[in-house]
């Protein structure tokens, strides 16, 4: 039986206004996690790079490319 397997890609681009957090003072150096669950063999996750010079208004601009065999199963977290 073959399997049939799908390439998604998935772009994570900008954020906009995030907040410095409850003290409202100190760096802010954001990341981006994404995931996929569903089928054991499916479950992935990737991390952007931690953007520390423009954290309130991070460009990420990055492409990650999950592959998946049950997309009927599959969700992105």
């Amino acid at each position: 039986m073959t399997q049939f397997v799908t390439m998604a890609p998935f772009r994570v681009l900008c954020a906009r206004h995030l907040s410095r957090g409850r003290s409202g003072r100190g760096l802010v150096s954001p990341f981006v996690e994404v995931e996929v669950c569903g089928a054991p063999q499916d479950c992935a996750r990737f991390k952007t790079k931690t953007i520390s010079d423009n954290g309130l208004c991070p460009v990420w601009d990055e492409v990650f490319n999950f592959r998946v065999q049950v997309p009927e199963l599959a969700f992105l977290r």
